[in-house]
């Protein structure tokens, strides 16, 4: 968690995976029940106005957080947060 915010997000929540995880089954469904719990709570913190996503493997989590802290946002997420708030 990166509680800093930026000129449109309140901060970045990383999910961290290891590598080789799978999130999503063939099908498009979440891999388990566990990691739907979890993007269930990632959905919430995005509509709260986060950046909050899965991160699998280290080389993607060191990605993710470099796109935030330098503003490259659509890296992270596709929209800003409802009512085009900025923070």
């Amino acid at each position: 968690m990166m509680p800093n915010s930026t000129n449109i997000y309140y901060g970045l929540f990383l999910e961290i995976k290891a590598p080789g995880v799978r999130l999503k089954k063939r099908d498009g469904t979440w891999a388990n029940d566990h990691i739907a719990e979890q993007a269930a709570v990632l959905d919430a913190l995005q509509e709260a106005g986060y950046i909050a996503q899965f991160a699998v493997g280290l080389h993607e989590c060191i990605e993710l957080v470099e796109s935030y802290l330098t503003g490259n946002t659509p890296l992270l997420m596709p929209s800003p947060p409802p009512h085009g708030e900025t923070f």
